[in-house]
């Protein structure tokens, strides 16, 4: 049976496969290619959104979407990976979405969402409160254990997990937590 974590990895990879022929043609490719190295997704939208607001020291933390795996596994803690106020995904395989998630410790959501509010175009964040970010990431780990073949997974949410306590502290309560 497949864990939640390789099911996650799997299941795009298929579908990848039966929507682009191994024979395409070298016209096709160069399409796919230049897409690919465009600024703008297939609806027109930018793949990569200017601003961005700085990270409050000990309290808030930026990262990217993809520095809490893929989808499959992690939408449930951050959402889906295209734009918020998008009805649906990516519609072609080289379009991405500037979506950032701000970990936040020793502040109110709200006030979270006012120091990185979600403008269309502009900014797009997702809000994750620290215990919240460190359970997914550990309860994630232990999953994926000492699996070789999702050890590239490993190392990178090992990253971001160390990458929150670096910036957030240790993850035991403070004392205005």
């Amino acid at each position: 049976m497949l864990g939640r974590i390789a099911a996650a990895l799997l299941i795009p990879a298929l579908a990848l496969a039966d929507a682009t022929p191994p024979a395409a043609a070298p016209a096709q490719k160069k399409i796919a290619r230049d897409r690919c190295a465009g600024e703008r997704n297939s609806d027109g939208s930018p793949k990569r959104l200017a601003y961005a607001a700085p990270e409050q020291p000990g309290h808030t933390a930026i990262f990217d979407y993809d520095d809490f795996g893929p989808q499959g596994a992690s939408h449930g803690l951050v959402g889906f990976a295209w734009w918020q106020w998008e009805r649906g995904g990516s519609w072609e395989i080289c379009d991405s979405f500037d979506v950032r998630v701000v970990v936040y410790r020793g502040r109110t959501r709200a006030q979270v969402e006012a120091a990185y509010p979600v403008v269309r175009w502009k900014s797009d964040y997702r809000y994750v409160e620290y215990r919240r970010a460190i359970g997914y990431l550990d309860r994630t780990l232990a999953e994926i254990g000492g699996d070789p073949a999702l050890a590239q997974l490993r190392q990178d949410l090992t990253r971001t997990r160390g990458e929150i306590v670096r910036k957030l502290g240790a993850p035991w309560p403070r004392a205005s937590e």
